[in-house]
């Protein structure tokens, strides 16, 4: 009913309208246009308002998630040097250890006697300690007998390496130096001097048994091999050893020079307020970090590994993605976010969002992850695999 009677109004008041003059029904029809076009142009700009709005704000956005992430490479590009450098350190003492080498030092008058021997008890090693020299052993005899070049060419070099190691102490990240001669003697020298157990034999070390394999496998004397982590036995400190081959003029292989390289220098990458860094083995063993979402843990005692949730909030499978990442054995990207912004990153468990995380390869002996939490909540797109950063 009420239906029928608006209907009737209407057809009384066209009526009306019929029966007025031309001018009123002019004046009422563009009055009618007017307010009908006003209300088009108000709604026009109210969605535009909207839409402007809603365009800024999410232009604004991938800007400032492009540029946190612009941000963020730039400081992983910074650490992936800063991480390398003691690497690079190392490799350039080595050059110049062979280098020294390759001048085939014949001294006729110094006698291998004069060469310092390692200590063999505490009370001698107080003060070797503070002569900044090679010490020597021979494990298998007294004097070298089989060849006299050799001892000739040992006892120049080792004498020359002396003189150039008296003014000089060793930096923090670089403790220990050594070399041995491919002989049957099994010549073994190193300094800083440390007490050598009688029955040492180099060639039965795992970092002479690794160059000697490496040489074999590359085909190249003076090749670089890099051991894995291990944790030194007097101190518990993680350390890795960088060896190189000593070769003649010729190019033959003669002997291994060897740098016992800590861990300590990496702390300093722990420093950063803003980002997360752990510093992982190829097995996932935690070695240095400042993610621990359990505060009382000590890693030189306690093996925690990155895919320990209750430690760091990823699992196993955050771990293989981590590992693909580093390997470039990804087929697309893990992107974060729905702006277009492709981004390695994965959903932590403890902090309830996923981390941006910047995986830098050091040497395939190690790799080091850098995380920051994003400006917004990213969600990765689990579907797909890792692609990989940047191998150091």
């Amino acid at each position: 009913m009420q239906k029928l009677t608006r209907i009737n109004s209407c057809i009384h008041h066209f009526k009306c309208i019929r029966k007025m003059k031309m001018q009123t029904q002019t004046f009422i029809l563009q009055s009618f246009i007017f307010v009908l076009v006003f209300l088009i142009v108000i709604s026009s700009q109210m969605i535009n308002k909207f839409m402007m709005d809603d365009i800024i704000e999410k232009l604004t956005k991938e800007i400032e998630i492009k540029t946190n992430l612009k941000q963020i490479n730039i400081q992983s590009q910074f650490i992936k040097y800063q991480a390398h450098h003691p690497l690079e350190y190392g490799f350039k003492f080595l050059q110049s250890f062979n280098k020294l080498n390759q001048l085939t030092l014949i001294d006729q008058k110094t006698s291998i006697n004069l060469l310092l021997g390692c200590p063999k008890d505490e009370k001698s090693l107080n003060i070797y300690e503070k002569i900044p020299q090679f010490c020597y052993i021979l494990t298998k005899s007294n004097t070298i007998t089989s060849d006299k070049i050799l001892i000739n060419h040992i006892v120049g070099y080792q004498a020359l390496l002396n003189s150039l190691f008296l003014p000089i102490s060793l930096s923090d990240f670089q403790k220990t130096l050594f070399f041995t001669f491919l002989s049957d003697e099994e010549y073994f020298a190193i300094l800083p001097s440390k007490i050598i157990p009688a029955v040492y034999l180099p060639s039965e070390r795992p970092w002479y048994q690794e160059q000697i394999q490496k040489v074999e496998n590359t085909q190249q004397n003076d090749t670089i091999s890099i051991s894995s982590i291990y944790q030194n036995f007097e101190t518990q400190k993680y350390e890795f050893t960088i060896t190189k081959g000593l070769t003649d003029q010729e190019q033959n292989l003669c002997g291994i020079f060897g740098i016992d390289q800590t861990l300590e220098h990496y702390k300093e990458l722990l420093l950063y307020d803003d980002l997360n860094v752990i510093l992982v083995d190829l097995e996932g063993r935690m070695l240095l970090s400042n993610l621990m979402i359990k505060q009382d843990i000590d890693l030189s005692k306690e093996k925690k590994y990155i895919y320990d949730s209750d430690a760091t909030g990823f699992d196993e499978n955050d771990w293989n993605q981590i590992v693909n990442e580093a390997q470039k054995q990804g087929q697309g990207n893990i992107e974060c976010g729905d702006n277009g912004v492709k981004q390695f990153c994965r959903y932590n468990t403890f902090f309830k969002q996923d981390l941006i995380i910047i995986v830098i390869n050091i040497s395939s002996q190690f790799y080091l992850l850098v995380q920051k939490f994003g400006s917004y909540y990213y969600k990765c797109n689990q579907g797909q695999i890792a692609t990989g950063l940047n191998n150091v």
